[in-house]
């Protein structure tokens, strides 16, 4: 796992993560022990790749545990219904489960980036020296294109995607994500905004119908989400 400031960053795209916890899943039920599912990937259960890997997954939400490595209900059910074809899959949850590339995301308005074009952006919103920021992109344009590139960008970008994200209690203060219709800025303090602020959701949108809807689906998916916990 890589980090950048205050965002963290996986080292394995989504869909590493997802054969990861198909093996689980197929395997061992979704259930198995840390040095159980080192000896079956072949690394070592205290090594920093296969440490690295279990990072991946649990950003992305596909995991959770420490000790004995479980997959997480939404993860459960995908892999169940979908099998290896993960590109039916069309509840983009897992997508946006990452900070830093939801940001890339409405950034750029693409689902493949280039080293030269994120740089700049990366050091506008961490303020990190660009020299440390050149080395840590190699993994961040592999991961974001190896995840992203796999589906449409016009989905990516419906905002409805991103009022449909699951948040637990467990998640909750481990992701925080800013979302503004056209670019990336500071939430506003002006009036004519809609400001929405709890645990792993930080929204700010101008004043309009569609925001509106935008922003009670939110709050609507932060209630289901209390309940459900």
């Amino acid at each position: 796992m890589g980090k950048l400031s205050s965002y963290e960053y996986p080292d394995y795209s989504l869909y590493d993560s997802l054969e990861l916890a198909e093996v689980i899943n197929d395997t061992y039920g979704g259930s198995v022990s840390r040095s159980v599912l080192s000896e079956a990937l072949n690394m070592s259960t205290f090594g920093g790749a296969f440490a690295s890997k279990l990072a991946a997954a649990r950003l992305w939400g596909l995991i959770v545990g420490r000790g004995n490595i479980q997959l997480s209900y939404h993860a459960k059910n995908l892999i169940n219904l979908h099998s290896q074809d993960f590109s039916l899959y069309k509840d983009i949850s897992f997508y946006h489960k990452i900070p830093i590339f939801n940001q890339i995301l409405l950034e750029t308005k693409s689902n493949k980036i280039n080293k030269d074009s994120l740089g700049p952006f990366l050091h506008k919103i961490t303020n990190i020296e660009p020299g440390i920021i050149k080395k840590k992109l190699p993994v961040i344009t592999k991961v974001y294109n190896s995840t992203f590139s796999n589906i449409s960008l016009g989905i990516l970008l419906d905002k409805r995607n991103f009022s449909n994200l699951f948040i637990s209690n467990n998640d909750r203060n481990k992701f925080s994500t800013s979302i503004d219709s056209s670019i990336n800025r500071p939430l506003s303090t002006d009036q004519n905004s809609i400001d929405i602020s709890y645990p792993g959701v930080n929204v700010s949108l101008p004043i309009n119908s569609d925001n509106l809807e935008i922003s009670i689906s939110l709050l609507k998916s932060f209630l289901k989400s209390i309940k459900d916990d």
